[in-house]
Parts: structure tokens; sequence; C-alpha cells
């Protein structure tokens, strides 16, 4: 268990000394206002990693206890690993910055010391502490709250988002870390309705609610692998976050009340999926999209569930055998099922080839009845066309009509035998 600790305690006995700067809270606060607020200096060993924020909470496969560094040093090294592997080139010029200019932007933190803004700024303190054996301090607004009670956890929620989504580039929030974040926030955590979050975050609320759906097909995809379903770092590794964000849309259409046919559907999508993370090529998410049109929306599903039950069946078999934990181990499993992944494929690649088929036959139907379309205007119009007149034409030409319309008399005739025969 952590010791207890209070930052602000500690700034009044004078163990931590302020900035002098003067901050402006990005969103208001009950019973939290300008004057009692301070940017500080505060020591390193004082603070620690907010295992709930957003950006990071995609990296945790387990529920860490947090700490400080004294208490379990492991705590925080894994989530300031988790940052460099985001975006190691951003830490480095984060470092360089701090380590030529100092600080610029302050952070936020409780009075417990929870990091809630500022975690790059925290880690780039954290390594040039380690490389140059000197002491840093972490600058930051002491917030006189705890993560204790919900509604202390719902208003900083709205400060992070305030924070996150207003004051810096929505653009450098990972996809996939944003949709677990408001996951979390509303359907886990209740901290917020979705209503509030779309609000808070300045987004609309379809695109808030589309990324909860696509959370829990991403959770659905993770128990059908035999994964942890908070093993969001799995989805990262296989980059297939953008293609079921995008097929959640499709889903929410063709399915808007869910059902056994939709889950039918997902199982399906899932091993498609598969087939495509084994063979680590093509676009997934415009494969996906085809694959809905091709399967799902063609009304051929039931068809090809039925051709494909067998494989679907012995892959699901391979993955029950044991968890899956990397991108890496699936990957392995996968090669125990190749027999079945070809077979799914040929199958789908066959449903594709009819429907292509089918297509052309319908658009040389269509060509053939355009053509009969254009005749009977002209039956209708006494042989002529849109504002011409026989006025317009000249006996040469009128003669190369009628002598068109009796070669295509005779080749119709020509062709309506040729049909016959075919009956």
């Amino acid at each position: 268990m952590m010791e207890e600790l209070s930052l602000i305690e500690l700034a009044k006995r004078g163990e931590i000394s302020t900035t002098g700067q003067k901050p402006k809270l990005p969103t208001s606060i009950p019973n939290v206002n300008a004057t009692m607020l301070e940017v500080y200096k505060i020591p390193l060993k004082y603070l620690y990693y907010n295992d709930e924020n957003g950006r990071i909470s995609s990296a945790v496969r387990n529920k860490l206890t947090p700490a400080r560094d004294e208490e379990n040093a492991d705590y925080n090294k894994f989530f300031e690993n988790a940052i460099f592997d985001d975006n190691a080139s951003k830490l480095k010029r984060t470092k360089k910055s701090i380590a030529s200019k100092g600080q610029e932007i302050f952070g936020y933190v409780l009075q417990d010391g929870r990091v809630i803004d500022g975690n790059r700024r925290y880690t780039a303190l954290r390594q040039i502490a380690r490389e140059t054996g000197q002491s840093q301090f972490f600058e930051a607004v002491i917030l006189p709250i705890t993560y204790d009670s919900k509604a202390s956890r719902t208003e900083i929620k709205r400060l992070e988002l305030a924070i996150q989504h207003g004051q810096e580039e929505k653009l450098s929030y990972d996809p996939l870390d944003w949709a677990v974040d408001i996951y979390e926030t509303v359907e886990v955590n209740e901290l917020l309705t979705a209503e509030d979050y779309a609000h808070e975050a300045d987004e609309k609320l379809s695109d808030v609610k589309n990324r909860i759906e696509a959370i829990k097909i991403v959770r659905d995809f993770l128990k059908y692998i035999n994964a942890d379903v908070d093993n969001y770092q799995l989805i990262k590794d296989a980059k297939i976050f953008s293609a079921i964000e995008d097929t959640t849309k499709r889903f929410i259409k063709q399915y808007p009340n869910g059902g056994p046919k939709a889950e039918k559907a997902k199982v399906l999508l899932f091993n498609f999926m598969l087939t495509r993370i084994y063979a680590a090529s093509g676009d997934i998410l415009k494969e996906n999209r085809k694959f809905m049109d091709t399967v799902v929306k063609s009304g051929q599903q039931d068809v090809f569930g039925e051709d494909s039950e067998d494989a679907v069946e012995h892959i699901q078999d391979v993955l029950d055998e044991e968890k899956t934990t990397s991108i890496g181990e699936l990957q392995k499993r996968l090669d125990n099922t190749t027999n079945d992944i070809r077979s799914f494929t040929q199958t789908y690649n066959a449903l594709n080839q009819r429907q292509s088929r089918g297509k052309n036959v319908d658009s040389f139907i269509d060509s053939v009845n355009s053509q009969i379309t254009t005749l009977k205007d002209l039956i209708k119009d006494d042989g002529m066309s849109g504002q011409l007149t026989y006025d317009n034409f000249s006996r040469d030409q009128i003669r190369d009509l009628r002598d068109a319309m009796i070669q295509i008399k005779s080749l119709s005739q020509e062709l309506s035998e040729i049909y016959e025969n075919e009956l």
C-alpha cells in the first residue's frame, strides 16, 4: 500500500518551492479557485504516473498498483517505457528542449503526487536525472484533491480533457488510446456520459459513441483469440484498430439492434481479419470494407458461414488451446491453421468471383436495355432525338439512319436466334 503523502503540506512546510507562476485552470473545479493555486518545483521522488490517464491506459495489460519509486520502482518504470515506446522521437525532442531551456510548460499533479498532465515532460526529467546524476524538479500545479471519490475523479477527467483536447493538438492523441479512454470513462467508471465527454472534448457525439462501440468490438476480438480483453497493446501491434473503427460504423448501420445475426457476422469478420494478420500484407481497412460488402451487405452471410464452418471451428479450437498474450504468439498459433486459413480464403475468393461475374452480367444486360430505351425514345419522337428535326438532316444522312436501323433489325434477329438456341 502506498504511503500517504501530501504535497500541499510539504509546500506549507517549505520543503517544496514555488516558481512564482500563477496558473489559470482551463476548466472549473468545485471548491478550487485561482487564489489557491501555485506552480511548484516538485522533486521527482514524490511523483508517480496516473494509471487512469487516457493517453497511456491502453498500455496497461494488468491492473498495476500505483506506487512511487521508493515503494515499487517497477510501477513508474512500466509507464516510462510505455511512453518511450509510444513516441520515442517526441520524447527525445522534449528532453533536448528541457535540457537546454528548462521546462517551459507546467503540468498538473494531485496532492498525493499522481501526475494528471505532463507525462512526457515528467518522463524526460526522470531520464535526464538518471543520465546526469543531477536532481530534477517537475514544475506543476498541485491540485488539492485526490482520486479517493468518484466526484473527484469526474472533475479530474474534465480537467484532463480540457487540457489534452483543448490546449494541445488532438492529432497527438493515439486513436486507440483515445477510444479506450472514452470507453473507460463512460462505460466502465461512469465518470461522464457520452454527451458530457463529447462536450468536454469538443467532439461529435456520434464519434464518441462509435469509439465506444469500436472498443466493444476490440474486446470481443481479443476474447475470440483467447487474449485478455484489456490487452489493447496487441491491437496496436497488429495495427488493426483503424480497420475495426471503420468497420464498426458499418456494423451499426447493418445491425442497429445487434442480435444473433450480428454476432455470426462478427465471427466471420474476426476470422477474415485473422487471415489478413496471417498474410501480413494488404490494406486491412480497405479489405474489411470489401468483406462487409461481399459477405454481409450482399446477403451472402449464411451461405458463406456454412461453406467456411469447418475452417472457422478448427481455427477457434487452435486459439482456445492456450492464452494469447502478444501478436507474435498469435501469428505462431495461426501457423498451425494454415490449411484452414487457406480454405477460408478460397471460400471467400470464390464468393467474390461469383459476385463479380454477376455484376458483369447485370452490367451487360443493362447496356442492352439502354439501347432498347434509346430506340423507344426515337419511335416516340418520330425518329428524332432532343431538339433535332428532319430539316437538320440531308437526304443522304436520313438514308444512313435508315440503313443503320435495317442493320440493327438484321443483327437483332441473328442475336435472338443465338439466345434462343441457349434456352
